[in-house]
């Protein structure tokens, strides 16, 4: 005879199971951004210009644990974007590489087309 649960461990099963469909629910989320061009230069954005690259030491104490809460969090996204859609981290990392590198081309050719100002003489 299968030994039948009290409370306490079928409340615990149930909390369980509700974590693991909060999880995949995350992932599946995570996933509907990360899946178009718009969300994946938006989460790059969020971790590398808002979190992750800014100065922790800001020169008061509580600037620094803020900075330093800000670079953890940009690190918890990095890790669960790679972890859960690896292929769609790759590929966002590309793109922003790919566009930071297009910028400088133009940046490059417009100081190219710029004429040098005559000196005074």
């Amino acid at each position: 005879m299968p030994k039948r649960l009290t409370v306490n461990e079928d409340y615990q099963r149930k909390l369980r199971q509700r974590e693991k469909l909060i999880e995949q629910q995350r992932k599946r989320d995570l996933f509907e951004i990360m899946q178009t061009p718009f969300g994946r230069r938006f989460m790059y954005s969020l971790i590398f210009d808002k979190l992750c690259f800014t100065g922790v030491y800001p020169g008061s104490d509580s600037g620094i644990y803020r900075n330093e809460g800000k670079r953890q969090v940009a690190f918890e996204l990095t890790d669960e974007i790679q972890g859960a859609h690896p292929d769609l981290w790759v590929t966002m990392v590309q793109e922003q590489l790919a566009a930071i590198n297009n910028d400088a081309v133009l940046r490059k050719a417009a100081e190219a087309a710029v004429p040098e100002e005559p000196e005074d003489g």
